[in-house]
């Protein structure tokens, strides 16, 4: 596991560090991390995050039974990343 890696994360740096969510397709093509930056343009980095947790999610079904398990404060946050994510920019397949 690396200690540190970087995202580019320009459009949607606004909507991450408003709910601490970041999505990345899975399975993902880099190594996990304990901390992760978010690069913005020119590839400036402002601060680290540390991964709470990684949650693999399927788009075809409903949301609200995948997140259960989270607590209610990472349920809101993670649902509000999501519907400012499909307001905005959107989501890729993966």
């Amino acid at each position: 596991m690396h200690d540190v890696i970087s995202f580019p994360a320009a459009p949607t740096q606004s909507i991450i560090e408003q709910y601490l969510v970041h999505a990345h397709p899975y399975p993902r093509s880099y190594q996990p991390a304990k901390l992760i930056a978010l690069r913005r343009e020119r590839g400036v980095m402002n601060r680290l995050y540390r991964t709470e947790r990684e949650l693999i999610l399927r788009p075809g079904e409903p949301i609200a039974p995948q997140v259960q398990r989270l607590s209610l404060e990472q349920q809101q946050r993670l649902l509000g990343y999501i519907e400012a994510r499909q307001n905005s920019f959107g989501f890729e397949e993966a």
